[in-house]
């Protein structure tokens, strides 16, 4: 007797789901609670990053090099906070960034700028 069987468990559902739609309140809830958390969520969420702490790494100081050094800085995704001349330049300013911006204290992955070189720290 004590084994549940499907043809009960509909029966059980089916008896709530009569239960539900006589009361109207928790109908309105049932609907309107994920309704509400949907919208809040949905633009209280930001996963679009803004003003990143950037360091660069410019070893050329051509022509193409300053312009993309400098549509880095115009752009609202990063945040120039240094430009380094020289390898070591860049382990000094790795240095100064704060926890609280970067997880466990500096940045994972510096890459030159043809990407055939690239360190971890």
């Amino acid at each position: 007797m004590s084994r549940l069987s499907p043809s009960r468990i509909l029966a059980v559902l089916q008896k709530e789901f009569i239960q539900l739609l006589r009361d109207r309140l928790t109908y309105a809830m049932m609907l309107g609670i994920p309704i509400i958390q949907l919208l809040l969520f949905g633009y209280a969420i930001n996963s679009d990053p803004k003003r990143l702490p950037t360091a660069v790494l410019v070893q050329d100081q051509g022509k193409f090099s300053r312009s993309v050094v400098g549509a880095l800085e115009r752009s609202e995704y990063f945040s120039i906070d240094h430009v380094a001349r020289t390898p070591a330049a860049v382990s000094r300013s790795k240095s100064s960034f704060s926890g609280a911006t970067i997880r466990k204290g500096s940045p994972a992955t510096i890459s030159s700028p043809d990407s055939s070189a690239s360190s971890s720290p």
